[in-house]
């Protein structure tokens, strides 16, 4: 059995990109089995994977018909052999000198790192907690899924390769965005035992127009995705007494992502009035669980979404030419 399982899928990735996430893994110091999951890439990609794979040992590729990342990873799981899981986004790398011998050996359920966020050439640094590294409560892990967004990600975190087995936890293929979330929350009700190592083992590329592409092409999924992820926070905050407080701070996001997400469709051209009053009538119900006082950003995108509805049109314009510059 090998220390690691780390599963790429891989959909049109260009290949310099490829090259520098595969060489980053043949440095890991560990045994491993590296999984692409070819998700239907045309040329030149699908042959680059294949003949990696062919000439790298521990690299295996797996080609399947265009199903999205949530069913090649779930591709990959089901293949999967090592101790541990560990998710690699193509166009990313890992920081292959963390995942030492010892760090494995801790066997904890859940290993969570941090991650090097690159984007527009500068660096800087996520990390998961706001603490030391050391032991995590399954309260923490709960308290932190539904009050941040720093665990959204399944990367830059080893997974226990035999609680996904026991349990059969898998990405659920209906989302478009928030499924990360969903998986890596569906992991932690399930792990005894977690810990956090506050180093980077993950670098991060980003790429904000992943986001708009997503709504343009699935406008009402997107919408339903971040209701369903509100909806499942609330019922994780009843298992706390902190509950109510962690709530508001999740019905802040909604808020901002309901508002930016009805910026984004009046961009495209596709708020429609059904997705216009779903928006609103979503930010109401998130309105009601904030407490003490929102953040001013908050209060003001909830006054234009339920009151003022038109006055997104101005700032969505706004919005892209700030984001353009960045």
């Amino acid at each position: 059995m090998p220390d690691l399982s780390i599963i790429i899928p891989v959909y049109n990735t260009p290949v310099d990109a490829l090259e520098r996430c595969f060489a980053s893994v043949k440095a890991l110091p560990v045994s491993y089995e590296v999984l692409i999951v070819d998700d239907g890439s045309q040329a030149p990609t699908d042959a680059f994977c294949r003949e990696y794979a062919e000439n790298n040992p521990g690299f295996v590729c797996f080609t399947m018909a265009n199903g999205g990342v949530s069913a090649a990873r779930n591709y990959g799981l089901s293949q999967a052999q090592g101790q541990y899981i560990a998710f690699l986004d193509s166009d990313d790398e890992l920081l292959p000198q963390v995942f030492t011998p010892e760090l494995l050996s801790t066997d904890q359920d859940l290993i969570i790192l941090d991650t090097t966020l690159v984007e527009n050439g500068q660096e800087s640094q996520w990390y998961a907690f706001d603490r030391e590294e050391g032991p995590l409560t399954r309260e923490e892990l709960l308290a932190q899924l539904i009050a941040s967004k720093s665990l959204n990600g399944p990367y830059a975190k080893l997974l226990k390769r035999q609680i996904i087995a026991d349990h059969h936890i898998r990405f659920n293929t209906d989302f478009v965005t928030g499924e990360d979330w969903d998986f890596v929350c569906s992991f932690a009700l399930q792990a005894a035992t977690a810990t956090y190592c506050k180093v980077p083992s993950y670098v991060y590329y980003r790429d904000e127009g992943n986001s708009k592409s997503r709504i343009n092409r699935f406008p009402d999924v997107v919408l339903k995705n971040l209701t369903a992820m509100f909806r499942r926070k609330e019922g994780l905050a009843q298992k706390l007494p902190e509950g109510k407080a962690l709530l508001s701070t999740a019905g802040v996001f909604l808020i901002e992502d309901l508002f930016n997400s009805a910026a984004d469709l009046h961009l495209l051209k596709k708020l429609t009035g059904a997705r216009k009053a779903y928006i609103v009538h979503n930010c109401r119900c998130a309105w009601h669980h904030l407490a003490g006082n929102p953040p001013f950003k908050t209060r003001m995108k909830a006054w234009i979404l339920l009151g003022c509805f038109p006055l997104v049109y101005p700032l969505a314009r706004l919005r892209e030419v700030y984001l353009s510059r960045r």
